[in-house]
């Protein structure tokens, strides 16, 4: 259910504080479906503050492949929005990643 808040949340194309705030909460939660759909939300949203940038960077370490990957895809969008997403990205990557071909790219 917390899930399907997060999608509808996205997809409302809304990025006012109390969205940005609730989806923020959700990266924090016990369910990787959750964290999973909270990023896939805030990269759509399209909002690069330097909030959720730190906080998506944060999910780049996650336990789980499904959500570094969707914290990756919402940091590729936003970074069409923002110079420094990629950078950021880019610095907390290791080497050996095969996500940091894509952002080779961007450079």
């Amino acid at each position: 259910m917390r899930d399907s808040a997060a999608v509808a949340l996205g997809n409302l194309g809304n990025a006012s504080p109390q969205v940005v705030e609730a989806l923020l909460g959700l990266l924090k939660d016990e369910s990787e479906s959750v964290r999973d759909s909270a990023a896939v939300a805030l990269g759509n949203l399209g909002n690069a503050s330097p909030q959720v940038v730190e906080a998506l960077l944060g999910l780049l370490k996650d336990e789980t492949d499904i959500v570094r990957n969707s914290a990756a895809s919402a940091l590729g969008k936003l970074g069409k929005n923002s110079s420094n997403v990629c950078y950021c990205y880019c610095r907390r990557m290791d080497f050996t990643t095969p996500g940091f071909r894509i952002c080779r790219q961007w450079n």
